[in-house]
Formats: structure tokens, sequence, C-alpha cells
């Protein structure tokens, strides 16, 4: 599904939670936030050789922190919500959720980093 119809989707209450979102400010009108489930690094490339000098952030995100939404139309968000947090302390203090993070190669193989852009850029 497409990712903006899929926010249209849990704000009308259609869904009970979007997975993965940042935190901006339009998004905290229509939405409840879970507590921070992740972060991730960004990084920019520019050319200079082609005229690329700077760039603009058109996230207009607070940080990097990745979290799940909840529409505030919904009845039982505050429900949803704590049945979220709990379920996250359960798989936190179990193990599964280091387990999930590590089978997703989240931690060891970035998309881009500056580890491998000579790498990427000397071929």
């Amino acid at each position: 599904m497409p990712w903006k119809r899929a926010l249209k989707e849990v704000e009308y209450g259609r869904f009970d939670m979007v997975l993965g979102a940042f935190d901006t400010e339009e998004r905290r009108r229509h939405f409840f936030y879970t507590e921070q489930i992740y972060s991730v690094d960004e990084y920019v490339i520019g050319l200079t050789s082609v005229g690329i000098s700077s760039f603009k952030n058109t996230l207009n995100k607070s940080s990097n922190s990745i979290y799940n939404l909840v529409s505030r139309r919904v009845s039982d968000s505050a429900q949803i919500l704590t049945d979220f947090k709990l379920g996250m302390r359960t798989i936190k203090e179990n193990g599964t959720y280091d387990a999930i993070i590590a089978d997703s190669d989240f931690e060891t193989k970035p998309f881009l980093n500056a580890a491998n852009l000579d790498k990427l850029f000397s071929s």
C-alpha cells in the first residue's frame, strides 16, 4: 500500500496503526505516537561535478527516531497505545526485540555509510 494511503487509512480509523514513521509537526496534529521503536542514520551525497552543493531537508522531521502512529480519531487509541507499549516491553525483556533487529540486518548492513562511500565511488 502506498505510504500516503496508509497514513490516511489510519487517520480515518480504518486501520489501527501505521508502522515506521518519523515525527513531524503535521503528523502530530492527526496521530498519537508510540514510544520510539528504532532510529536511523541518514546520509546525503552531493556531486559537486554536476552542481549539487547543498540540499534541503524536505521531511521536516524533528529527529531520526522511528515511531508507530495511531489516529487521534479512534476512540480506543489510548488502549492501542497501552497494548503496544506492553507488548514492546515484553519483547524487549525476553530478547525477541533484539532477535528481530539482528535478523533484519539493520545494525550490520546499512544501505550507505561513511565506511563504504569510497568503495561506491572508486569504481
